[in-house]
């Protein structure tokens, strides 16, 4: 018997860099939702949350391909935030953030408990990602979706 999934309602999400990475591989599954959850975001339909590491994720990957990629991958983002979206900073308050989530969690540092910790800053409501069993463990502290449940 298959599991059922609720669609949720969002206002206010913060974006996994998965999700970027997605929606600009056509050939992947879930690609069409997750290019019409950042279209959605960048026409200010629903507020963006992202943390600065998804920006430098993405860039990382830009930069690889060249400087005019990684060009793009900025102007995406002040696109983006222009429209609403708040690019959360790492500062003493988000420290403390991911302080507390890893010793509850009793994990290490990583991308992910950025994100969340980030997530939780922005007030976002759910974080947005192709990869939900990365963030399993912080499912107590924030809804964890895939685009398509998003409406």
């Amino acid at each position: 018997m298959g599991r059922v999934r609720r669609r949720h309602t969002i206002d206010k999400i913060c974006v996994d860099t998965s999700i970027f990475i997605n929606a600009k591989n056509e050939s992947e599954r879930g690609s069409s939702a997750s290019k019409s959850l950042l279209k959605s975001i960048a026409a200010g339909r629903i507020q963006g949350v992202f943390a600065t590491i998804t920006l430098a994720e993405l860039l990382n990957g830009a930069y690889r391909v060249g400087r005019e990629e990684a060009e793009k991958v900025k102007s995406s983002f002040e696109a983006l935030r222009s429209a609403g979206s708040l690019v959360i900073g790492f500062d003493e308050s988000l420290a403390d953030m991911i302080g507390s989530l890893c010793a509850k969690h009793n994990t290490k540092i990583k991308p992910d408990v950025i994100i969340v910790a980030s997530a939780l800053k922005g007030e976002a409501r759910a974080i947005a990602t192709r990869n939900v069993r990365d963030f399993r463990m912080y499912q107590d502290d924030i809804s964890i979706i895939q685009p398509e449940h998003i409406r």
